[in-house]
């Protein structure tokens, strides 16, 4: 094989236009390298034809090393040749120069400088990078290797390439150990081909993200999720977050970005740093994890990304990797590191108890927007699909769901679809923007809390007319606590959360549960019984674990929770006497501050009033008692659960039955529909018989008659009372 080492640099006044003539200027220069890397080797009996059968070592060959035909001793390069090549490579620096004076992208230069690569690493790289532009470097490599499998540069002979003297030779090796600049910022990676082989064999390779930058494809890492998300309007937060932003520019070190999950966090640091003239890297830290569990692994991509794209990293999503103790205590030493090596500030998406204050040098709190502005973002998607909404129905469901920012341009977007694609008609746009938010705010509680179905209403309730006015007291407090904290003002002195908490104390199946479905449905809110089975742990910290997760779900979804048998969390503390009661205080006292902390609505229901702990009842904005139905109470309560559609018979006597059983709603209804089933399948109409059958077998469960009581003697209590 022959190389002319003089066509290659005969370039003339060399002059630079694009990235492809730069590259092909350092390619010119390496295939100068390589001639005179092929004549002294054949000048050295280093390589022979034969050798090249791949199928043995030829003696020669043997002979040559052993008689001291070392690399050391290979004899240099002709010194018109190493004149050349300084001249070629002063022409070339020149060039780039000029070409950058005259705002020319190359990105080669461009990765020089962002990495501060020096001239050796820069001809390490391209050594490694020439045959990813020029497949002939593959058979060129193979050859001057002497090995013709051997088609990518070993480190071996990247060092001969690069290092014309032992000394050079050092500093070229050093460069390519894993504290040097190429191998630290994942720009090259190093390659055993077998567990036996020397680290001068190992394989020299540029990553394939730098492979695509410098060759100018692929906008942005591929394993680096970005975070889908459309520009939201963020002026109605407070000027004083923006102006900490910007200052956070010159700083080096962490920014927590606070609030609820979609405040809008991204939206405002991009609107910011657009001003900056800044670019920002938006990473789904939520979604790169399940790929690359790995954080050191994942933010050394960052790193890597962020100095590529000169942007400031955005690390959005990162709540999950606070929820594990340990995972959380790794990732807030990664991102130390991380804001140190790229020496500029990264935003970090997070709750307010990450643990990022000692390491930060801004925080950004971003609150949900108040009804004016919430109704300016919903507006602005309608708008955009050439839509006329009425204030009247924006500003409807701008009070009602106290959604953020990125929640409410999604649920506006998604409404402005089907309002354009069904021609809905102007007065069904109010209703068709109130489902969109709900739907939208619906998010699964996982397997800690189970959905209510029933969407019961008033009407399908009986109450006491007291027990209902106190229970309309608590429907009015939800509904208008945006108005009275936010628009009235009423949250500048208040250090808890903006929720509602209401407590249904008393008996078993006096109507507590279909109440708080009933509030739900009043106010169309989800509502989630808490499931206390799987919320309970006996490992210590997992009850916290397991409520934390039901508070932010809730937060995220605007569902109201209903914590049935509430007592049996909210219970009294205790005095210490052994680990177990202090953990099982630590769960009350942390239940509190997420009480404290949550804006929703809450509804509690305990038998057990005398139960909770104080520190709870203290909190509770509303105390509705329930007490045991009167016989008016039970009649209405018979009445309801007959329905109309229900065949009855003449003897069927309700007051009756009210007068003298002594029994809760929820044993009504058992009775009733006891008493339906024996009625059904004896193809008759509801009788005063069924009913009886229904009240034995329910006092029989109450343990209020005898297990041998028959029917009969049931029926004439009830006409002897």
């Amino acid at each position: 094989m022959t190389i002319d080492s003089g066509e290659a640099l005969s370039h003339g006044a060399l002059t630079i236009r694009s990235s492809a003539e730069h590259l092909q200027a350092e390619l010119d220069l390496l295939h100068s390298v390589l001639a005179d890397r092929v004549a002294a080797l054949r000048a050295s009996v280093a390589v022979t034809e034969e050798s090249f059968l791949g199928l043995y070592i030829p003696d020669d060959f043997v002979h040559s090393m052993l008689a001291g035909a070392s690399r050391e001793r290979t004899p240099p390069p002709p010194p018109a040749s190493l004149a050349a090549r300084r001249r070629a490579r002063r022409d070339i620096d020149q060039a780039v120069a000029a070409a950058q004076a005259g705002e020319v992208d190359l990105p080669l230069a461009r990765l020089s400088r962002v990495f501060e690569l020096d001239p050796l690493e820069r001809s390490i790289l391209v050594v490694a990078l020439a045959p990813e532009i020029d497949s002939r470097y593959d058979t060129l490599y193979g050859y001057v290797q002497n090995d013709a499998t051997r088609r990518r540069a070993t480190v071996d002979l990247v060092l001969a390439l690069v290092a014309d003297d032992a000394a050079t030779r050092a500093e070229a090796r050093a460069r390519l150990g894993s504290g040097g600049t190429l191998v630290r910022e994942g720009l090259v990676t190093l390659r055993s081909p077998d567990a036996d082989g020397s680290s001068l064999a190992r394989t020299v390779r540029v990553t394939p993200r730098i492979v695509d930058y410098l060759l100018g494809h692929g906008a942005c890492d591929p394993e680096l999720p970005a975070m889908a998300e459309e520009a939201v309007p963020m002026g109605w937060v407070a000027d004083a977050l923006p102006e900490e932003i910007a200052a956070a520019a010159t700083r080096v070190g962490l920014v927590p970005v606070e609030g609820p999950p979609d405040a809008g966090g991204l939206s405002l640091v991009r609107e910011v740093y657009a001003r900056l003239g800044r670019r920002v890297l938006a990473v789904d830290v939520e979604a790169a994890t399940r790929s690359q569990p790995d954080l050191t692994v994942l933010l050394d991509r960052v790193a890597r990304e962020a100095k590529l794209t000169e942007s400031v990293p955005y690390l959005g999503h990162a709540r999950t990797c606070f929820d594990d103790p340990s995972r959380a205590a790794s990732m807030r030493r990664e991102l130390r590191r991380l804001a140190e090596r790229l020496r500029g500030p990264v935003f970090v998406e997070c709750a307010e108890d990450a643990g990022l204050a000692a390491d930060s040098v801004a925080r950004v709190r971003i609150p949900v927007p108040d009804p004016p502005a919430r109704a300016t973002i919903w507006t602005g998607p309608l708008s955009k699909a050439g839509l006329a909404v009425s204030n009247e129905a924006v500003a409807a469901v701008a009070g009602r769901y106290a959604m953020p920012a990125r929640s409410i341009h999604a649920a506006a977007t998604r409404a402005a679809e089907h309002i354009a694609a069904r021609e809905v008609p102007e007065d069904e746009v109010a209703r068709v923007l109130l489902q969109t938010a709900s739907d939208h705010c619906h998010h699964a509680l996982g397997s800690l809390a189970q959905r209510v179905p029933a969407r019961p209403r008033w009407a399908d309730v009986v109450l006491a007319p007291h027990v209902r006015a106190r229970l309309d007291e608590v429907v009015s407090a939800i509904r208008g606590r945006s108005l009275v904290f936010e628009e009235w003002g009423f949250d500048r002195n208040r250090r808890a959360g903006l929720g509602t908490y209401a407590l249904l104390a008393g008996p078993s199946g006096v109507g507590k549960t279909l109440s708080a479905a009933a509030i739900a449905t009043e106010l169309d809110l989800p509502l989630y019984r808490i499931n206390l089975a799987s919320v309970v742990s006996k490992y210590i910290g997992e009850t916290e674990k397991n409520l934390a997760r039901i508070f932010d779900e809730a937060s995220r979804s605007h569902a109201m929770l209903f914590f049935d048998e509430a007592d049996a969390l909210f219970g009294k503390r205790s005095e210490v006497k052994d680990a177990h009661d202090r953990y099982a205080n630590i769960e009350v006292a942390y239940l509190l501050q997420r009480m404290e902390a949550y804006d929703g609505a809450v509804i509690l229901a305990s038998n057990l009033r005398s139960n909770m702990d104080d520190a709870f009842v203290r909190r509770i904005h509303h105390v509705v008692d329930f007490p045991f139905p009167d016989a008016a109470l039970r009649k209405r309560i018979f009445e309801v659960h007959v329905p109309e559609a229900a065949p009855v018979a003449a003897d069927l006597d309700l007051a009756l039955l009210a007068r003298r059983l002594e029994i809760t709603g929820g044993n009504i209804r058992n009775i009733v529909f006891a008493a339906a089933t024996l009625a059904a399948d004896e193809g008759r109409p509801i009788s005063m018989d069924h009913m009886t059958r229904g009240a034995l077998r329910e006092l029989q469960k109450l343990g209020k008659l005898p297990a041998k009581a028959d029917a009969r003697a049931v029926a004439q209590l009830l006409r002897s009372g």
